[in-house]
């Protein structure tokens, strides 16, 4: 066993990872508790688990304790908390449902979580800390960003590049070939058939540009 699984963030996404996580733990043995960080809880148990904030888990457990999974769903609060648990020098846990189907030549990154029912086909590349959800598809030859959201049901093309800390809202489809830059958002359902710009916001079939991503956040 390797420590303590930290989940940072007590909310619905949270709940979520502890699931698949409980489900890997009960069947690969990889640590001996599963436990939250939370910096806006006051009270000492979420979900049946411990919780504590992170300055007093700082204080108590040195990295070769423990290792954190990232649990938002917002791009932005996923950058902005890697930051703080890598420079602190802690390790970010890898959570991989079972049931996710990932070709041997996929690259995955550290920190990198994958809900049930995913499947990563050859020589995909999902990069740190990006965050897929149920039914996503990435094909062949594609890249996935630092600290992206790809929501429910999405599929990406082959040879796509989806930039870092964007958020593919559920059901979006990305074509082939595409690229999407960094700090963008795709919308409910789009179909994304040409090059989306940076620190834009997409919606629609064919999806167009509706206005810039002002402060990078979705929420």
């Amino acid at each position: 066993m390797n420590g303590i699984l930290f989940i940072y963030c007590a909310g619905g996404v949270g709940r979520e990872v502890c699931d698949i996580a409980e489900r890997v733990n009960q069947k690969h043995k990889k640590w001996s508790e599963i436990c939250f960080i939370d910096d806006t809880k006051e009270y000492g148990e979420f979900y049946g688990k411990k919780v504590i904030n992170y300055k007093e888990f700082s204080l108590k457990y040195k990295p070769d304790q423990v290792e954190i999974v990232l649990a938002n769903g917002e791009p932005f609060y996923r950058k902005e908390l890697m930051s703080k648990v890598i420079n602190d020098r802690y390790n970010l846990a890898t959570i991989i449902d079972d049931s996710a189907i990932i070709s041997p030549t996929a690259k995955i990154g550290q920190g990198v979580i994958i809900y049930p029912n995913v499947f990563i086909s050859s020589n995909a590349n999902i990069k740190e800390n990006a965050l897929l959800y149920n039914y996503v598809t990435v094909a062949h030859d594609s890249i996935v960003g630092v600290n992206t959201v790809v929501s429910i049901n999405t599929s990406i093309g082959g040879y796509a590049t989806v930039g870092d800390n964007c958020f593919l809202a559920m059901g979006s489809l990305i074509r082939d070939r595409i690229k999407i830059g960094d700090n963008t958002v795709i919308g409910m359902g789009a179909v994304v058939c040409k090059d989306a710009v940076n620190n834009s916001v997409y919606i629609g079939n064919p999806a167009r540009k509706i206005r810039e991503n002002i402060n990078s956040r979705i929420w």
